[in-house]
């Protein structure tokens, strides 16, 4: 064999990895004072729960449970001489 320079190539490549994370989120509706009543957005027979047992359920401050009331994100009954009652249903979403 001839003395001689030989020449190796290599070739570079990228590799690209993705990572998904899904993540799901649980509400204990169990030990919260719920009442029943009727969800004009839901249009149904609904457990009903004050502002602060949905901040407590939700981990979450009465005044964010308001907010959310007001963006239409959450629903509610509004009786004329209680204070406003969050849909359950809506809570789990």
């Amino acid at each position: 064999m001839p003395d001689g320079k030989y020449t190796v190539r290599t070739m570079r490549t990228k590799t690209t990895m993705e990572i998904i994370v899904e993540q799901e989120t649980f509400v204990a509706v169990r030990g919260m004072r719920t009442q029943r009543g009727w969800c004009h957005q839901c249009a149904a027979d609904m457990s009903l729960v004050t502002a602060e047992d949905a901040a407590a359920a939700s981990r979450e401050s009465v005044g964010t449970i308001y907010q959310w009331v007001d963006l239409g994100r959450l629903h509610f009954s509004n009786a004329a001489a209680a204070p406003p009652l969050i849909c359950v249903g809506s809570l789990r979403r």
